[in-house]
C-alpha cells in the first residue's frame, strides 16, 4: 500500500503514482490537487482480489445486499462528489502544470537565500500539492509575511511522536531530532493553480526583504 494523497498526477520513472504499486490510496479532500466538496478518497489497483476486498470494506464488508463477509466501514463516496471529481479530473494535468510553474518561480528567485527548497530527483515529477521550504526563524518570518497579506502555512508543526495520541509509545522530545528540526523549520509558501506569476514574485520579494 502506498499513500499517494498529495501526489496525484506525479510520476516515477515515467509511471504515474498509483500505477506502480500493488495498491495505492488517494485523497480527494477539497484542498488536494484533485478535490471534491467534502470527504472522499479512492484506491487504485490492478489486483482483482484487492479491489474486491476494498469494495467490501467500504460498505460494511458487503458487495451483495444483506451478505456481509467482513467487518467493514461505511465509506461509500456520495454521488455528488463523484460527479464533481469526474468533471474536475480532465483539468488535473493543467492544474498540476500551473503548480509546477509557480514552484519554478520560487526555485529560481529563492536560490540565493539560506533556505532549503524542494528537490526533484531525475526521472521523477512533482505536482507541488505543497511548496515547502526549510527556514530558520520560521515563526517570525511567517508572522511578517502574514502582515504583508501572504498566507503561508506550516505542514506540520508537531512531529508524530510528540502528539498526545502517541504518548503510549513513551517517546519524548529529542528522540527523533531530525523530525523535530524539520517541524520547527518547515514553511509552506502559497502554491495553487490560479496563482499568478506576479503573486509568486511578490512572495519572493517579501521573503527576501524579511530575511
Amino acid at each position: 500500500m502506498t499513500d499517494c494523497a498529495h501526489a496525484i498526477g506525479a510520476s516515477y520513472y515515467g509511471k504515474k503514482v498509483g500505477a506502480i504499486e500493488d495498491i495505492a490510496a488517494f485523497s480527494f479532500y477539497p484542498s488536494k490537487n484533485l478535490g471534491c466538496i467534502g470527504e472522499a478518497g479512492g484506491i487504485a489497483t490492478n489486483d482483482e482480489n484487492l479491489a474486491d476486498l476494498c469494495r467490501k470494506f467500504r460498505d460494511h464488508g458487503s458487495t451483495k445486499k444483506f451478505v456481509h463477509t467482513h467487518i467493514g466501514l461505511n465509506a461509500r463516496m456520495d454521488g455528488i462528489n463523484a460527479a464533481i471529481l469526474s468533471v474536475k479530473l480532465k483539468y488535473l494535468d493543467d492544474w498540476n502544470n500551473d503548480r509546477i510553474r509557480i514552484a519554478g518561480i520560487y526555485n529560481s528567485r529563492l536560490s540565493d537565500l539560506k533556505i532549503d527548497t524542494p528537490v526533484v530527483e531525475k526521472n521523477l515529477s512533482h505536482v507541488f500539492h505543497i511548496y515547502q521550504i526549510q527556514i530558520m526563524n520560521r515563526d517570525y518570518i511567517l508572522s511578517k509575511m502574514q502582515e504583508k497579506g501572504i498566507g503561508g502555512n506550516i505542514h506540520y508543526p508537531v512531529p508524530l511522536h510528540l502528539h498526545e495520541g502517541f504518548s503510549f509509545l513513551k517517546n519524548k522530545k529529542g528522540d527523533f531530532p531530525v523530525a523535530e528540526k524539520l517541524a520547527d523549520n518547515t514553511l509552506s509558501l502559497p502554491c495553487y493553480p490560479y496563482m499568478k506569476d506576479q503573486q509568486a514574485e511578490y512572495v519572493c520579494k517579501v521573503l527576501k526583504s524579511i530575511m
